[in-house]
């Protein structure tokens, strides 16, 4: 095989390599959305089922979500949701999540 033949091999190894390569960062750009989509729906899930068992524990709604972490039933307030003055469950300020 002359060097011509063999630049050409290691060209197209490189050229198949960079392919693969901007394939891969190109589907982990498409994921963001769906990873964050499927955040806020498991966030939301955690919510509607904290609201549920303060109501089931207490007789009452909760009037804020700092309620249902001193009840014990979250550890934390959730990052992409709030209780509203009604105690609507809503995007929280700044979230992503609609």
């Amino acid at each position: 095989m002359s060097l011509l033949g063999a630049g050409c091999a290691a060209g197209e190894a490189i050229e198949e390599t960079v392919g693969s390569v901007t394939d891969q960062v190109q589907q982990g750009i498409e994921a963001v959305p769906v990873a964050n989509e499927t955040i806020c729906d498991i966030e939301r899930t955690t919510m509607m089922t904290a609201f549920d068992a303060f109501e089931a524990l207490t007789g009452a709604a909760p009037s804020s979500e700092k309620d249902l972490v001193t009840q014990g039933i979250l550890r934390a307030e959730v990052p992409s949701y709030d209780l509203d003055a009604t105690g609507a469950i809503v995007p929280a300020p700044g979230s992503s999540c609609t």
